[in-house]
Formats: C-alpha cells, structure tokens, sequence
C-alpha cells in the first residue's frame, strides 16, 4: 500500500532548472539531485539515496529519461521524467525497480 502513495504523492512534482541554456547534463545532474532533495521526502515520506539518471535524448519538450535511487525502505525505485518546458521538468510516473 505504501508503494501506490509514493506513486501518487510523486507523480506531478516538477523542479525547475536555474540555468539558461540547459543541455542533457543538466537535466541529468539537476534530477539526481531533486530526488535526493528535501521536496521529494516531503512528498512521499522516503529519503532517497544513489540517485543515477541516464541524460535525456534531447532538450526538447517531451524528452524522457529515467532515473533510478535506493528508497529509505530499502527497496530501488525507478523515476519517468519528461521535459515540460525548456527549464523545467516533471516526475510522471515511479515504480519498485523489477
């Protein structure tokens, strides 16, 4: 039961970029980050650990990569990202890795 409120309570959570001209890198170094941040244990109850993203294809609206961190309740979690907009991008769906 707790894997469908970590589902619910991720999908829609968005993280803006700083930077003006963002490349793949930074979407990937940027998620990393935001999955081991503050906002996403709020959100969903779990810290996360050893985040790993693969760089999105492109910076184009509608690029998707994934990312993959070890949940406090010690099971991996997989994260579907989408670029929304040239400096933001959403958390649209997260399942145990399996």
């Amino acid at each position: 039961m707790k894997t469908r409120a970590l589902i619910a309570a991720t999908f829609g959570l968005t993280m803006l970029l700083a930077a003006c001209s963002n490349d793949e890198t930074d979407y990937k170094e940027n998620a990393q980050a935001f999955i081991m941040s503050d906002t996403v244990e709020n959100a969903v109850g779990l810290t996360f650990t050893n985040a790993a993203c693969t760089e999105p294809p492109s910076t184009d609206v509608g690029s998707k990569f994934q990312c993959t961190a070890l949940g406090s309740d010690g099971v991996t979690y997989v994260f579907d990202l989408e670029i929304k907009d040239k400096d933001y991008y959403e958390v649209v769906g997260v399942a145990p890795k399996g």
